[in-house]
């Protein structure tokens, strides 16, 4: 069953212009939210150092499963767990990274937005290439099948390979959440349970690759929907 809601009002943002309509958006009274210009670079990591200097292995363990091969990060499919990195007072931002699968198979997993390092609990985006989706949903802690969890949107028809790159874009702009798939908006949903937080790579039981990890406070230019454009999220 699928239930709609009406999404926000488009803005367009360009770079070094502020727009007023974020209001509409976020709520900057937010406890613990930065507050920074739009563009600020977060977090940027290609891993061509050899070393994923800052990521934090979860308490889910397996963390030798994690290695840096050929400039990516690389993991093995041992089983479900995460690397983490960021700030838990993060807020509005977009989480920009390259994912490059070795098998078809579910699941690899992908990443975890607004995340509380301390429970593990945030927004989920997973790669399921068995059955050609991309998902989104509220995770409630470190396991993602722990009760509470609860899918908020999902894409179909996504057409996926194995040995190539290709860019996953999470973008949080107070309650809008959106997914991008090489470029393409294949997700939009609203949702205020987490309002902050670190990032993750998700991961779980098939090998996965990730590189060109970046966050920033907003994209260059993007045009969110118009008020009249449903948002139809799954119940």
């Amino acid at each position: 069953m699928v239930s709609c809601s009406k999404s926000v009002v488009g803005i367009l943002l360009a770079p070094g212009v502020t727009a007023v309509g974020l209001a509409l958006l976020t709520d900057p009274s937010q406890p613990g939210a930065q507050s920074l210009a739009p563009g600020s670079v977060l977090l940027r990591d290609d891993f061509n150092g050899g070393a994923a200097n800052g990521w934090t292995a979860s308490p889910l363990g397996n963390a030798v499963g994690w290695s840096i091969v050929g400039g990516a990060f690389s993991y093995d499919g041992r089983g479900h767990t995460q690397s983490y990195l960021g700030d838990p007072s993060w807020s509005d931002y977009t989480l920009d990274v390259k994912i490059r699968l070795a098998t078809l198979g579910n699941y690899p997993g992908g990443v975890r937005g607004r995340v509380d390092p301390a429970t593990g609990a945030g927004y989920a985006v997973w790669l399921s290439p068995g059955t050609g989706e991309i998902w989104l949903a509220r995770a409630t802690a470190l396991d993602i099948a722990s009760p509470g969890f609860t899918q908020l949107g999902i894409a179909t028809r996504i057409s996926f390979d194995t040995g190539a790159f290709h860019a996953l874009r999470v973008i949080f702009t107070g309650s809008v959440i959106e997914v991008f798939y090489d470029g393409r908006l294949v997700i939009l949903v609203t949702d205020m349970a987490y309002r902050s937080g670190v990032i993750a790579l998700d991961v779980s039981n098939q090998p996965i690759d990730f590189d060109d990890v970046t966050v920033t406070t907003y994209n260059d230019m993007k045009l969110l929907p118009s008020l009249s454009t449903p948002v139809c999220l799954p119940t």
